[in-house]
């Protein structure tokens, strides 16, 4: 795992369409209200040729790939966190551990372990800032949201209510008052194999008590195709080949929205109140065989199980493109 999460990709969006360059500000975006709505229009880089952001060569901070030593032995890392103070966190999910690090890469200690009691996880899908000096992660599988101090120490952990309307809450992320922004996920599937599905998802607010607050918005969700396997008794379900999604993320007690349908950000306050909308004029690319065999390649792993790649291959090939 190199380096860690300093700043959400839908907020540095956010941020690069407000920042100023060399050309004239009216030349490069407008801005407009609209039934109180702010809405920044987009037209061209807010950079020079040249001065666009670059990552670096080499990583800052290298942590895992060290065998033989397990404090640094990384398997199914669900993401990475860093701490006020320049700690790392990591939620390894092969171990069901989270895993500290000073700002330098160094083991530091193991929260956590696997099981079902106070602390422990069976599939940790991730980890987050709480109220600025914890740590949170969601258990997928128990469905259950666990609290630690800077120190590694567990706290307490509580799980997800539903909305009255159904679906199963999985959270997404925290806000900095230490709610949980929640979706609620049909359990539903596909009518037919081979169609393409696309399900308005709800999100809500969970306390940090962990009791239902409010309802905060609805926007499509992903693409979902079920595969059936006849042969091996197999129902899959995934996302077609480039489908469309829809991606949220928290900074402070905001949430951003954003969907490949449109090039824009949408802001949302705490309430789930729309605040703003940050758009680009962009023409959206077309797929290429190219694309196509480079997606399907990367998706089939040399180091699957042979039954398992002749089934991806297969799910690759039937999934439709979009």
């Amino acid at each position: 795992m190199t380096g860690a999460k300093t700043i959400s990709a839908l907020t540095a969006a956010a941020l690069i369409c407000a920042c100023s360059g060399d050309a004239p500000e009216r030349d490069r975006f407008s801005t407009r209200d609209s039934a109180g709505i702010h809405i920044v229009e987009n037209t061209a880089p807010a950079w020079s040729e040249g001065d666009a952001w670059r990552l670096s060569e080499q990583p800052l901070v290298d942590i895992g790939g060290l065998e033989g030593d397990p404090d640094y032995e990384l398997y199914q890392v669900s993401n990475a966190v860093r701490m006020p103070d320049g700690r790392i966190v990591v939620g390894n999910s092969g171990s069901n551990q989270i895993r500290f690090y000073d700002e330098s890469g160094k083991h530091l200690l193991d929260a956590g372990g696997g099981g079902e009691g106070p602390g422990e996880f069976r599939n940790i899908r991730w980890v987050r800032l709480y109220r600025a000096d914890s740590v949170a992660a969601y258990d997928l599988r128990l469905s259950r949201t666990s609290v630690f101090d800077s120190d590694g120490r567990f706290v307490r952990s509580f799980s997800t209510p539903a909305m009255e309307s159904g679906g199963t809450g999985w959270p997404d992320d925290v806000f900095e008052d230490g709610s949980l922004l929640v979706r609620a996920v049909s359990q539903v599937p596909p009518d037919a194999s081979g169609e393409v599905m696309r399900r308005v998802e709800p999100r809500y607010s969970v306390s940090p008590e962990g009791e239902f607050e409010d309802s905060l918005c609805a926007y499509p969700g992903a693409e979902t195709v079920m595969h059936s396997f006849e042969s091996m008794s197999i129902v899959y379900f995934g996302p077609p080949l480039f489908g469309r999604s829809t991606r949220y993320d928290v900074a402070g007690n905001r949430f951003y929205v954003a969907s490949n349908d449109t090039y824009e950000v949408r802001v949302h306050a705490r309430d789930g109140s729309l605040e703003s909308i940050v758009r680009k004029q962009h023409e959206n690319l077309e797929v290429t065989d190219a694309d196509v065999e480079a997606f399907k390649e990367a998706q089939l792993s040399s180091d699957m199980p042979p039954g398992m790649r002749d089934a991806m291959a297969q799910v690759l090939d039937d999934s439709p493109i979009r």
